[in-house]
């Protein structure tokens, strides 16, 4: 299980002519077989099985060549930020009771805080969380509504669901 985009699929720019670039993030143990160092002896074969797997649900053939791949593992996004412990890169552990509305307290969701002009914008806030910048953007727009400022930004606009 995982999540993943190819962005250039959506904006070209992202990769030369003809070329693509694409992400996946599978949700992975800390440790492998006992020890989070098994991610360090073994990372170009872990690399090509999530690579292989990437290819059963994206139109990738054996033939593709991926020019640059690179796996980065719990112990890669540890050692990037002190805060993603043991690779949490959204900064929690992937269980109800840390995600979503219940970050940081299921009484306080989102940006707004009990104190006035308090707003949460980072990885561990219930809006976005993760490393994707959606937390300050969210609410950076909370602010502006909540002191009637004019964004200086255009808005994103909301996703539309299609059934």
């Amino acid at each position: 299980m995982g999540n993943g985009a190819c962005n250039s699929l959506f904006d070209p720019s992202y990769a030369p002519g003809g070329e693509h670039v694409a992400f996946w993030w599978p949700f992975a143990p800390y440790s492998v077989d006992g020890s989070p160092q098994e991610w360090e002896r073994n990372r170009s074969e872990y690399a090509q099985r999530v690579l292989d797997y990437w290819r059963v649900y994206a139109s990738i053939s054996k033939a593709t060549t991926c020019s640059g791949p690179t796996l980065f593992t719990p112990l890669d996004v540890e050692k990037l930020n002190a805060n993603m412990r043991q690779g949490a890169v959204r900064v929690e552990a992937y269980v109800p009771n840390q995600l979503g509305i219940n970050r940081p307290h299921p009484l306080m969701p989102g940006s707004r805080t009990p104190v006035e002009g308090l707003y949460l914008c980072g990885s561990s806030s219930g809006n976005g969380g993760g490393i994707n910048g959606a937390p300050g953007y969210i609410a950076a727009n909370a602010i502006v509504a909540d002191l009637k400022l004019k964004r200086p930004w255009k808005p994103v606009p909301a996703p539309e669901w299609k059934h």
